[in-house]
């Protein structure tokens, strides 16, 4: 971007237990449509967990 820096940002699941990763994307923002993306690649290539956690502040928790 004309030799500019920008931030990028990793949304991810993980399993705890087994450490699979059912998907991961980039992103250059916090908005709300990356988690979306995210949350449903992740749901169709494995399902509907348990439980969710989030580390990222209460605007990304699931409930």
């Amino acid at each position: 971007m004309n030799g500019k820096t920008q931030k990028t940002l990793l949304i991810a699941y993980i399993d705890d237990c087994s450490r699979v990763v059912p998907y991961a994307q980039f992103f250059s923002s916090e908005k709300f449509d990356g988690l979306r993306i995210v949350t449903k690649e992740a749901l169709l290539r494995y399902g509907k967990p348990k439980r969710i956690y989030s580390d990222n502040g209460k605007h990304w928790i699931l409930r």
